[in-house]
């Protein structure tokens, strides 16, 4: 069959406001408001063609998986900050000098 090329992303106002959502690592949904007045045929039938032309992209979706390492080192510093705080409380309410000592060291080396 024929093959129409779309618009680049430039020649259209609303394609480049939404080119992250349309090209991005993202998945996308299109709503389109329509009206059944006449008054408003011409704006339907404009929104109707952006939407057909819209469902053409294919996107693919890949996780980025810098982010997820990023994201699983952070996660586990909490961790291991809220660990520490939590032996520090502990030794807090036993009131056990000693032991409080210790909590306080090893939390001001993390």
């Amino acid at each position: 069959g024929k093959r129409t090329t779309l618009p680049p992303f430039r020649d259209s106002k609303l394609t480049y406001i939404l080119k992250e959502s349309l090209s991005g690592n993202s998945k996308t949904i299109m709503m389109a408001a329509i009206s059944p007045s006449l008054e408003d045929y011409e704006e339907t039938m404009s929104t109707l063609r952006f939407a057909t032309t819209l469902k053409k992209v294919q996107l693919s979706v890949v996780a980025n998986e810098q982010n997820m390492i990023e994201l699983k080192a952070q996660q586990d510093a909490a961790r291991a900050k809220v660990a520490a705080h939590t032996s520090l409380l502990k030794a807090v309410k036993s009131k056990d000098v000693q032991e409080l000592k210790a909590a306080i060291e090893n939390a001001t080396r993390e």
